[in-house]
C-alpha cells in the first residue's frame, strides 16, 4: 500500500506485486488477492494503519514496523 502513483510504478519496476493505493479501499483490495490473509507486513506508518494491516494478516503472519510515521503512542 502506497501513498502515490510514482511509489505503485517503482513497486512495479523493482518486481513486486501490484501495490495498492493508501487512499481507497486497500483493506478490501488486498482481502481480493489474498483472502487467506499476508504472510508480512512491512509498516512504516504504525499507529494509523495497525488495526487495518492486522485485519489483513494470516495468523501466525509478521508485522514488521520499520518506522512510526503516524506517532509513536498506539
Amino acid at each position: 500500500v502506497v501513498s502515490r502513483e510514482s511509489k505503485c510504478a517503482a513497486v512495479a519496476e523493482a518486481g513486486g506485486v501490484p501495490a495498492l493505493r493508501g487512499d481507497g479501499d486497500w483493506v478490501a483490495s488486498v482481502a481480493g488477492w489474498a483472502p487467506d490473509g499476508v504472510d508480512v507486513m512491512l509498516d512504516p506508518v504504525g499507529r494509523s494503519t495497525l488495526e487495518q494491516g492486522l485485519s489483513v494478516m494470516k495468523v501466525g503472519g509478521r508485522w514488521v514496523l520499520i518506522g512510526l510515521l503516524s506517532g509513536a503512542t498506539a
